[in-house]
């Protein structure tokens, strides 16, 4: 009897799919094994006439030319290469941005793809791994298998396609290809073992010498000339990581997603749901979580057969206990109650205590409010108004209301503005009605509610000293000292204001005629004085007394007098009249020589009159009174009086110059006669000192 075994295997190597055929025969064909007891043939493609077809064009896939961010997924299908996004991401303004749904291609086609708060998330298919399936689980052993798929065993699919290196042998994770068994290297050539060596027997059996050779003893579950075989006769089976096993779950048949773990039920394999994953309908799903938003926060979660289930607290109701129980509402915080004053249904201002009757509630005023007589609530004292029925007012003072007759004036004094149920109501006076809108306008008249018309007020006091306008409180007379009074018909004075009266000052500059030597004259009207008003002026005194032989001449030119000193001898005058021949002697005193007329007696027995006036000189003492520079003020309201005196120096006299009398009416009129500050009178001529006394009684 022939038993027969053909496994094939696809695999793809520098760009080319090569069909592997391993033909294992036990009595089958010519019964001449190759090399290591078994029969391997490497079926190449071709035409059909044993010659390979024509070599095919490069692969612009290979090498990967695709290194962008995340786009590293190559396509040739229209002969070029076309560089895609990576799983789990997509085209977005031409750059590969993550996802944001799922789609045929987000898991590599090797997992199942679901939608996170995070974005799509896969559950691979055993073997593979990352967050979209694109990568071999390492940490569960297993290895990229080179045609887009993975496996626990490098060397399977084998990629020894030598027909004289066919052995596979994985060291550390790497496949590498040996002799066949039997055979070893030497020299690089595949030569027959004619001793035991390690890979004699495959590595899976015992070698020992024959006559022409070797021959193996195979360990249980491994078969062929070289044990390279699992006994399949036996039950046997490759067990997906270089071993031969009766388990039917080795390799893992279970490859879907959450879907591996692999059970024996009765010589077949049953494929259940990893830990943490129930099955649905036909597919292993993750289970729900319990989270602390599972149950709205309003119930205790627990998993059942993988799918959450809510215990609701009292108040709630629902799946997930987001909705409030039979005879439950919302109260307005996240929670269920039967308080119909939750939440609050009083909103009105100053109206949010809420008082619960039964299953209705009332609204009632805040603390510090109070019943507004409308429905509503204040903090008004003045609502509800209380002094309407007194035709008043209501305003706060100190808190409290208080009932008062408002001032009503609209401004228009073309209405009457009176008080009606405490509010101000203005009626029309009508047209023609007297009227003012300025204090400094008269005749102004009403003409429908407008007041106007009217001509300019005169405020003229008949004052050149005052400056006569109109302003808020009607007609104003200011004192204005700028202002020049009228003239008073002295050409000599100057007209002026003082304190609001009107004044004309002499001005002696007026009178001045220029000459030194007649001395300066002087605005003096009255007695002695010209039309102008102006005095003569008195001559300037020379420096000292002038006798005959020594005496002093004014000159004009120079404004100061001259000396002259007549020498011994000159002629002079002595002014004695019973004396001739005068003559200036060596003291410069004129002196003349008696006459008969000049015989003296020696006693007087009659006297007669003086022929010739004898003239004493005097000087003109004239001025002004001033107090602190300003003239002296015509009203005081003190009782008093004053004098100006002058104190000779030779002799200690006091001279009244000028009585100022402030005592001519009554308090607190008391005034002073006008010219009281002016000093006209005469003096010795002499040294005086000038004093003012107080309270001076004539």
């Amino acid at each position: 009897m022939l038993a027969c075994t053909v496994r094939c295997t696809m695999n793809a190597m520098n760009g080319r799919v090569l069909l592997l055929t391993f033909l294992t025969a036990s009595g089958c064909g010519d019964g001449s094994p190759g090399p290591g007891g078994d029969a391997d043939v490497l079926d190449g493609s071709t035409d059909g006439g044993g010659e390979p077809d024509a070599t095919p064009p490069p692969d612009p896939c290979d090498p990967n030319p695709c290194d962008g961010p995340n786009r590293g997924v190559c396509e040739s299908d229209t002969g070029d290469a076309a560089c895609l996004c990576d799983s789990g991401f997509e085209e977005r303004g031409g750059e590969c941005l993550p996802a944001d749904s799922c789609d045929e291609g987000t898991c590599n086609t090797r997992g199942t793809c679901r939608l996170e708060a995070t974005g799509p998330e896969c559950d691979c298919e055993l073997g593979f791994a990352g967050r979209f399936c694109s990568e071999c689980d390492a940490s569960s052993g297993y290895y990229d298998d080179g045609s887009g798929g993975c496996t626990l065993d490098a060397c399977d699919p084998s990629p020894c396609d030598d027909p004289e290196r066919r052995l596979c042998e994985v060291v550390d994770g790497t496949a590498s290809c040996l002799c066949n068994a039997g055979t070893h290297d030497e020299g690089g050539a595949c030569v027959t073992d004619v001793t035991c060596t390690d890979t004699t027997c495959s590595g899976n059996g015992e070698c020992a010498l024959i006559s022409d050779g070797t021959e193996c003893t195979c360990d249980a579950g491994w078969d062929g000339d070289r044990c390279g075989e699992c006994d399949e006769v036996l039950g046997y089976h490759p067990d997906g990581a270089g071993g031969c096993t009766m388990d039917i779950c080795r390799p893992n048949p279970c490859t879907e997603p959450l879907r591996s773990v692999c059970t024996d039920d009765a010589g077949f394999p049953r494929c259940d749901c990893e830990v943490g994953a129930h099955l649905e309908i036909d597919t292993c799903v993750r289970d729900e979580v319990c989270e602390a938003a599972t149950c709205s926060g309003n119930g205790d979660c627990t998993l059942v057969m993988g799918r959450t289930d809510c215990v609701c607290r009292t108040g709630f109701a629902g799946v997930s206990c987001g909705m409030c129980d039979v005879g439950y509402h919302p109260d307005g915080l996240g929670g269920c109650t039967t308080d119909v004053c939750l939440p609050n249904p009083c909103t009105a201002p100053l109206q949010t205590v809420c008082v619960a009757a039964g299953a209705t509630a009332t609204c009632e005023c805040d603390p510090g409010a109070h019943p507004d007589g409308s429905g509503g609530c204040t903090t008004d004292p003045c609502l509800p108004d209380l002094c309407l029925a007194m035709n008043q007012a209501c305003r706060v003072v100190a808190g409290a209301a208080e009932c008062y007759v408002p001032v009503c004036d609209d401004m228009n004094p073309c209405t009457d503005d009176v008080v009606v149920g405490g509010v101000c109501v203005y009626t029309d006076r009508g047209d023609g009605a007297a009227c003012s809108t300025d204090i400094c306008l008269e005749g102004e008249t009403c003409l429908a509610e407008v007041c106007g018309g009217g001509s300019a007020l005169d405020c003229d006091d008949g004052d050149p000293c005052t400056a006569d306008s109109c302003g808020m409180a009607g007609c104003e007379w200011i004192s204005d000292d700028s202002l020049i009074p009228t003239d008073d018909g002295i050409a000599c004075t100057i007209g002026a204001c003082e304190s609001g009266i009107a004044t004309h000052t002499p001005s002696n500059a007026l009178c001045d005629d220029g000459s030194f030597c007649n001395g300066a004259e002087t605005c003096n009207p009255g007695a002695g004085a010209g039309l102008d008003g102006c005095q003569p002026g008195t001559p300037p005194g020379a420096p000292a007394v002038s006798v005959p032989c020594d005496f002093y001449t004014c000159n004009e030119a120079t404004t100061s007098f001259e000396r002259t000193q007549l020498g011994t001898g000159a002629a002079c005058d002595d002014g004695i009249a019973c004396t001739s021949g005068d003559a200036c002697d060596t003291f410069g005193v004129c002196l003349g020589a008696p006459t008969g007329a000049c015989t003296p007696s020696t006693s007087c027995s009659t006297t007669s009159a003086l022929e010739t006036d004898f003239d004493v000189g005097l000087a003109p003492i004239t001025g002004r009174i001033t107090q602190n520079g300003a003239a002296l003020p015509m009203a005081t309201p003190d009782y008093e009086n004053g004098v100006v005196l002058a104190r000779a120096h030779d002799t200690g006299k006091l001279h009244r110059l000028r009585v100022i009398d402030w005592r001519r009416g009554s308090y607190p009129n008391y005034t002073r006669s006008a010219g009281s500050d002016l000093i006209e009178t005469m003096l010795m001529p002499g040294s005086y000192d000038i004093l003012y006394q107080r309270a001076y009684e004539a």
